[in-house]
């Protein structure tokens, strides 16, 4: 594992502050695709939680063609630096809400998920599995950012792993669902 500090000085500042303050001060922030998972397997980029979904291949042929061209209208939008970024924040919003009428017209439910992070073969990084279980001997809490379409994801594959801690707290985009677990939008 390599690790580069830019600034070692300031790294260490940092450090000491926070020992000093003690670990009841302390909490973590993480994204989680590719930051807490491997971001490269064999030296490919790794899937995404939504992109497991759409290669189980769950809602058969037409949903991934569908769900392929909104990734290819709007994925250029958002790596382009060149349109504003409150521009390409509203066309992301837009992405998603596209994303999740397809889940409401395709009958998408929970357990389909479930199903989905059972079979799949994504892996926490070396050394994630030791840091959760850190923090919460610790009590610190672990805040995951997602943007992933389906955050309920997030959770559903760290209970997989047996790491889904009471102080870990989730800020994801998450679906609303019908009393028999259907996606209602």
């Amino acid at each position: 594992m390599n690790i580069v500090i830019k600034d070692k000085n300031k790294f260490d500042q940092i450090k000491d502050k926070i020992l000093q303050a003690g670990w009841d001060k302390l909490q973590i922030l993480s994204d989680f695709d590719r930051t807490l998972t491997y971001g490269l397997v064999d030296g490919k980029k790794s899937s995404s939680l939504l992109s497991l979904f759409e290669k189980s291949c769950k809602f058969g042929e037409e949903y991934n063609i569908q769900a392929k061209a909104l990734f290819d209208k709007y994925y250029p939008i958002e790596v382009d630096l060149s349109i504003p970024l409150e521009e390409r924040k509203k066309e992301m919003v837009n992405w998603w809400l596209e994303v999740y009428n397809l889940f409401v017209k395709y009958g998408l439910k929970k357990s389909d998920l479930e199903e989905v992070i059972k079979s799949s073969d994504l892996k926490l990084r070396d050394g994630v599995f030791e840091f959760l279980q850190f923090l919460k001997e610790k009590n610190i809490p672990l805040i995951i950012f997602s943007a992933t379409g389906c955050g309920e994801m997030v959770e559903m594959f760290l209970r997989k792993n047996n790491c889904n801690f009471p102080n870990i707290y989730y800020i994801v985009n998450k679906l609303k669902w019908d009393e028999n677990g259907k996606a209602v939008s």
